[in-house]
């Protein structure tokens, strides 16, 4: 208490000598002679003239005070009126210098009051208003080291909600790493909003990370973090979107064949993969979805996949890989023609769908499969289907 009274003299002794020799106002004369109350007062009723040097003056006396205070309401009042005070103007002006101090005194504030959550939630309040006049990225590694650390459920639930959501809007690519490592860790499960928020806003950042997310995940995983992804498909660049589900429906693919076995989430997931793929004629990707009709058939074969969505997967091979993918549906085709002659079952809808994809397709290479159908005894519709298709064939 010594030192506080000491300081507190030296500091109104000096302050009295400026206000003798002096024309001030009112806010800076109450501020130098006033209690932490007065200053607080002070400081946010100030007008724009003398916001700036009252918000310097209190940051120093907090920063000051702290050290010998502790954790005090009334400091803590002082400190969130001081943050909220500087003018945006102001800040817009000043040399790069300057604006690097400001920010090295937020962060000193931040980390100086961390028993104290409305401190540091208008601390990250402020950046944010001030984000485009400042450089954040010493605060963004502050707060990317916070999510790091296990004692993060220890804070303050606000102060991690907000230091969530400033990194969605400001943060980088170990910002979205971090917060898909939380959302996949059910500790967290009081900020999944927050996280999920996260993670979907940082993708245009982080587009190689979320890739090498996919690459390195179980199945499982993946599955849930495709979800994620379709849960906010608004929110996401399409081609961001298609890109990844290019990716998840590759590695898939392998997981199924090296498992040698398939669940209905997974499928749920290709079928999805593919269908986004083919809505946005993702032609980059027919490698992939032409390997999938592969693995499609066989699937479709053996009672794993239903004869709705194979004919899907059929249908957006029209749209993903139109030339590519001509051999393979002719070669299916022929397939089908050939059970009809062993007079075995074919599906009706799929013969459909195999037909009149190559139809909409039109390449001339399709014509003696085609031309075959009409040969065989399917039924009207199916022939029908066939003579349509040769008739819309390009020479």
């Amino acid at each position: 208490m010594k030192k506080y009274f000491i300081f507190v003299s030296i500091f109104f002794t000096a302050t009295l000598v400026f206000a003798q020799n002096k024309n001030i106002s009112k806010s800076v004369e109450k501020f130098l002679k006033g209690n932490i109350q007065d200053k607080t007062v002070a400081v946010r009723e100030a007008s724009d003239d003398d916001a700036v040097w009252l918000c310097d003056k209190a940051v120093s006396f907090i920063l000051d005070s702290k050290e010998i205070l502790g954790n005090d309401r009334e400091l803590d009042g002082l400190a969130v009126a001081a943050i909220l005070s500087y003018p945006q103007s102001y800040v817009r002006t000043v040399s790069d210098s300057s604006k690097e101090n400001l920010l090295n005194d937020f962060i000193t504030l931040f980390e100086s009051f961390s028993s104290s959550p409305n401190v540091q939630v208008t601390v990250i309040s402020k950046l944010n208003s001030l984000s485009r006049d400042l450089r954040l990225t010493p605060f963004i590694k502050k707060l990317n080291r916070i999510l790091s650390e296990e004692s993060l459920l220890e804070m303050d639930t606000s102060v991690v909600k907000s230091i969530i959501n400033f990194l969605s809007i400001h943060g980088d690519s170990e910002s979205f790493s971090l917060a898909y490592n939380l959302w996949c860790n059910e500790r967290y499960l009081g900020f999944i909003r927050e996280l999920e928020n996260a993670v979907v806003s940082l993708l245009p950042v982080s587009m190689n990370d979320a890739v090498k997310i996919v690459e390195n995940s179980t199945q499982e995983e993946i599955i849930e973090f495709y979800n994620l992804l379709k849960r906010n498909r608004n929110r996401i660049n399409a081609n961001y979107f298609c890109l990844l589900a290019e990716n998840v429906l590759s590695k898939t693919i392998l997981l199924v064949r090296k498992s040698q076995s398939s669940t209905s989430a997974v499928n749920e997931v290709q079928i999805s993969c593919v269908q986004v793929l083919g809505e946005y004629k993702w032609s980059r990707a027919s490698r992939v979805v032409i390997d999938y009709f592969d693995l499609a058939r066989s699937l479709y074969a053996s009672g794993n996949l239903s004869e709705e969505d194979f004919i899907k997967v059929i249908v957006s091979l029209g749209e993903t890989a139109p030339l590519d993918a001509v051999p393979a549906l002719i070669e299916y085709l022929e397939v089908l023609n050939l059970r009809v002659e062993k007079s075995e079952t074919v599906s009706e809808d799929v013969a459909l769908g195999v037909i009149n994809t190559l139809g909409a397709i039109g390449d001339k290479s399709a014509f003696d499969s085609l031309l075959g159908v009409t040969y065989y005894n399917y039924p009207q519709t199916v022939l029908a289907a066939a003579r349509d298709a040769l008739s819309a064939l390009r020479w």
